[in-house]
C-alpha cells in the first residue's frame, strides 16, 4: 500500500479547509489514511488538536512540526508586493523534509500557496464540503438554551476586522427575543464581555471542542472572519460572515479561493447592526435567502411549476 503524507499549515480554520481534501486523497491514492505534517503561524498546535480528535480516521499519525522561522522566504501579498512567509515549505526543519521524500506521494494543503489546485486529486467536488467529526462533540459544562444564535465578535487581536462593543450590543438588541445568544471569544476577553452577560446573552467559557457542540446546535451564527465560519458551514448552519479587505481586493481569483469561499454570506465589517440582523433573519427564515441576500422573502420571485 502506498505511503500518502500531507503538510497542513495555520491555524485552526487552515486546518478544517485542509481537511476537506483529505477524503479525495485518501480516494485518489486508495489508501485508509495518510500521515500530517502539521505546522502554525500561531501559538499553539490547536490546529493538531483538533484534526486529531474530531477526526481520527483520517490520520494515521499527526506531527506537529515547529518551523525554522527563518526570514529569507518571501511571497506575493493582497498589495501587490512581497513579504516574509514563514510558512514556506523550505522553512521545515532538515530532517522533516528528508522523511517526507520518503513517502509515495506528498501534498502540500497549505491554504496559501494553493498547489492543491494542480496536485491530480479531485478537489473541486470538495470545495464547499466539510466532513462531519468522526466522534461526539462534548458538551460544555454551562446549560445551553434550547434555540439560541452564537456570535463570534472577536480575534485574537483586536482590530478593524472584529466588532466594537458598540455594533455587538446593537446586533444583540435587534435578534429576535425568541433567541438566546451565546457568545463565543478567546478566553482573555472573557472579562471584558462580562458587562453584556445577562439572562438573555451568554459569554461561553469553552474550549474548541465544546464549541464545535455549541455551533452544531445553534439556529445561526454570525462572525467574524475566522474558522468558525468553516465549522457553522460544516453542521448545516445558516452564517454570516464579516470580512474586511484592501481597496484593491478581487475575491473571485484569489481570496475566495484561499479562504474566503462563502462570499455570498459575507457583509463588509462596516455593515450596520441592522444590515448584520436582517441577513440573518433572512438566512434563517429561508435557506435559499443564501443564493441572493440581500432580497427579501425570495419565494415571490421563484416559479414553482406544480
Amino acid at each position: 500500500m502506498s505511503r500518502v503524507a500531507v503538510r497542513i499549515h495555520g491555524v485552526m480554520g487552515d486546518a478544517i479547509l485542509a481537511n476537506r481534501f483529505i477524503r479525495p486523497i485518501l480516494d485518489e491514492n486508495k489508501v485508509t489514511k495518510v500521515d500530517a505534517f502539521i505546522t502554525t503561524s500561531g501559538k499553539g498546535f490547536y490546529n493538531a488538536d483538533v484534526l486529531q480528535f474530531f477526526w481520527p480516521n483520517f490520520y494515521n499519525k499527526i506531527e506537529r512540526v515547529e518551523l525554522k522561522n527563518n526570514n529569507e522566504f518571501y511571497a506575493n501579498n493582497l498589495y501587490g508586493g512581497l513579504e516574509n512567509y514563514v510558512g514556506h515549505i523550505k522553512n521545515l526543519p532538515e530532517s522533516i523534509l528528508e522523511e517526507i521524500k520518503t513517502y509515495d506521494k506528498f501534498y502540500d494543503l497549505n491554504t496559501d500557496t494553493m498547489s492543491w489546485i494542480d496536485a491530480g486529486f479531485n478537489w473541486r467536488n470538495y470545495f464547499y464540503t466539510f466532513p462531519l467529526p468522526q466522534v461526539g462533540e462534548p458538551k460544555p459544562k454551562f446549560d445551553i438554551p434550547s434555540s439560541y444564535i452564537v456570535i463570534h465578535p472577536f480575534r485574537e487581536i483586536i482590530d478593524e476586522r472584529c466588532f466594537s462593543m458598540d455594533k455587538l450590543k446593537k446586533v444583540i438588541e435587534r435578534l429576535p427575543q425568541k433567541y438566546k445568544i451565546i457568545i463565543i471569544s478567546s478566553p482573555k476577553y472573557l472579562k471584558d464581555l462580562n458587562p453584556i452577560s445577562s439572562d438573555r446573552v451568554i459569554i461561553a467559557d469553552a474550549n474548541f471542542f465544546e464549541t464545535f457542540y455549541i455551533i452544531k446546535n445553534c439556529a445561526g451564527f454570525i462572525g467574524i472572519d475566522s474558522g468558525w465560519k468553516c465549522v457553522a458551514w460544516m453542521y448545516g448552519k445558516p452564517m454570516l460572515t464579516l470580512v474586511s479587505c484592501p481597496s484593491n481586493f478581487n475575491p473571485i481569483p484569489s481570496f475566495r479561493v484561499r479562504w474566503q469561499i462563502f462570499e455570498e454570506s459575507c457583509l463588509p465589517t462596516s455593515a450596520s447592526a441592522i444590515d448584520i440582523v436582517n441577513t440573518i433573519n433572512n438566512f434563517m427564515d429561508n435557506q435559499l435567502s443564501w443564493f441572493y441576500p440581500g432580497v427579501p422573502d425570495i419565494n415571490r420571485f421563484l416559479l414553482k411549476r406544480f
